[in-house]
């Protein structure tokens, strides 16, 4: 049996419990405003999923342009599943990535929120630029 991270990812995540919309929105517009701010200082990328709304904020510093996003700019999409840059990252390294981010949301479930914030992982990921057919490998890192 071959195993499907996005489909474990999926499953795990429509069974978690929800906070009220008020609460939600304010947590929401929080970190909106930390992970600007955090791309502005990377000139990174940097993705904000909202499971329940099934929706993904997409940040963009200068690297944006290496998978041709234009820098600065706040994309939301609907889905928590960012297939725009999943289709740009090598396969065998779309698959650990997908597995570790599984393997850390359930080590994040086993203990207490506010501990939540002192971990962090990260994996090395292959991409490929369509428009020069350049590639790189970056470090992607996945905070709680």
């Amino acid at each position: 049996m071959e195993i499907n991270p996005i489909t474990n990812l999926e499953d795990q995540f429509s069974f978690e419990p929800l906070d009220s919309q008020e609460k939600r929105s304010e947590v929401l517009e929080e970190v909106i405003t930390m992970m600007q701010a955090y791309v502005k200082i990377e000139q990174s990328v940097a993705v904000l999923s909202d499971l329940a709304e099934n929706k993904s904020y997409i940040f963009t510093g200068n690297f944006g342009s290496f998978f041709e996003m234009n820098s600065s700019e706040l994309i939301t999409i609907d889905s928590i599943w960012e297939e725009d840059i999943y289709q740009l990252i090598h396969p065998e390294d779309l698959f650990q990535r997908n597995l570790l981010e599984l393997e850390f949301f359930n080590f994040l479930k086993t203990i207490t929120p506010d501990q939540r914030l002192n971990y962090t992982t990260k994996c090395k990921i292959r991409t490929l630029n369509t428009k020069n057919g350049k590639t790189g490998q970056f470090d992607h890192l996945i905070p709680e």
